[in-house]
């Protein structure tokens, strides 16, 4: 996108008052059905099956985290050696009883910038904190994340989420997966 952007001006014709274009991604991995789909009358070439409709959940999961790229934990194993992940949660999308984890796309392996690579293994303390129910351990972490790179989305996402479990209490039930509502 940095690229794009930077491209834009050459691709209209325009120099100011550019807009500001912004898109957010979710990738799953799995298998799907794709082809021509309907009736004799009516036909549509299309990709439908589970893995599709997690794809769906997870661009605007994107959008509650402040991320541009969320993959499955499939696609974060089958593209961990060639790129730069952070583990950043697991959640139940709409749809879907059993829970999935979610993992950010930073860059090509090895090429992160400087304040997200600080942060990263702070965060997944915090986040095994966080997941084992240890609110306060948690925030503390991401206290000092968001110390390290006050721009981080994420960290602002885990730190709200922490003052609302903090102020109704962790449900006794709890796993440390988040339950999405919305599409």
């Amino acid at each position: 996108m940095r690229e794009f952007r930077r491209l834009v001006p050459d691709l209209i014709g325009l120099r100011r008052d550019l807009p500001r274009v912004h898109m957010r991604m979710g990738l799953a991995t799995g298998e799907v059905t794709v082809g021509n789909v309907g009736s004799d009358q009516l036909k549509g070439y299309t990709v439908i099956g589970d893995t599709v409709n997690l794809a769906a959940r997870l661009e605007p999961a994107g959008k509650q985290y402040g991320t541009s790229i969320l993959v499955s934990e499939d696609t974060w194993a089958a593209a961990r050696e060639a790129f730069d992940f952070r583990e950043i949660d697991r959640i139940r999308v709409v749809g879907r009883n059993e829970a999935v984890g979610i993992y950010e796309l930073l860059a090509r392996k090895g090429q992160s910038p400087a304040p997200l690579c600080d942060v990263l293994g702070r965060f997944a303390e915090a986040l095994a904190a966080y997941r084992a129910g240890d609110l306060a351990t948690a925030r503390a972490a991401w206290e000092e994340c968001a110390r390290i790179d006050a721009n981080d989305p994420v960290t602002r996402t885990f730190l709200a989420r922490c003052a609302r479990l903090e102020a109704e209490g962790v449900p006794k039930d709890w796993d440390g997966v988040w339950t999405l509502t919305a599409k």
